[in-house]
């Protein structure tokens, strides 16, 4: 979905008995090793320093599995300067509080309400239901970042209440994976996207916010 998107350069990080299927769907991605990551998030961060980045966005979630080695390598990830879309198994490992990182939740509705749970807020599916924006601007609080909450109509909020709502759905989305495409493409979004570093924490929410929308049109 990166790539199709338009994306330069896609660096993945897989199992390995992924690797194989991803290199003959995937032919132009470049595949990293655990110790190639650390590597190079150590090296993104020396350059972020020197304002040079090697990293334009990351996506991570879909087919990731919580263990030790993926916790520790996630902390580094949320500890860098590059913005992230988290989605799927990427959403269990965080933790709500403040973050300096550009960032993008993409929970479905039961992930929101595990979100919210851990944050200490306790919601049962028919409160999403009948008030999804108002508990998407509490998961956006709670974690300070943007939350795109998945359904038929899509939620788009930023801590300070800013919400756009895409309408333009197919039940085709409904499909088990769709929306890991969604997060190939935010990925692809964030990554063609300039954020200045004296940026203002509202204007940084709202442009996310903005991205997340014109991701999940896109998508649709």
């Amino acid at each position: 979905a990166a790539v199709s998107t338009g994306l330069g350069l896609l660096r993945t990080v897989v199992p390995d008995s992924v690797a194989p299927a991803m290199s003959g769907a995937v032919p132009e991605s470049v595949p990293l090793s655990s110790q190639e990551l650390t590597a190079l998030l150590a090296h993104s961060r020396r350059n972020d320093r020197e304002g040079a980045k090697r990293i334009g966005a990351w996506a991570v979630g879909p087919g990731l599995e919580d263990t030790p080695d993926n916790r520790e390598t996630l902390a580094q990830i949320l500890a860098s300067e590059s913005p992230c879309v988290y989605d799927a198994g990427a959403l269990g490992m965080l933790e709500p509080g403040a973050n300096h990182q550009p960032r993008i939740l993409t929970p479905h509705a039961g992930e929101l309400r595990s979100l919210l749970a851990k944050a200490g807020v306790r919601v049962d599916a028919a409160d999403i239901a009948d008030d999804p924006v108002r508990w998407a601007r509490w998961a956006a609080v709670a974690y300070d970042c943007v939350i795109l909450l998945k359904g038929s109509a899509t939620i788009c909020t930023a801590p300070d209440g800013y919400t756009l709502i895409v309408h333009s759905s197919t039940p085709d989305l409904a499909t088990a994976g769709s929306g890991d495409v969604l997060t190939g493409l935010l990925g692809t979004l964030l990554a063609a996207t300039s954020f200045p570093a004296k940026e203002s924490e509202t204007n940084l929410m709202h442009r996310l916010t903005d991205i997340a929308a014109a991701g999940a049109l896109i998508h649709a």
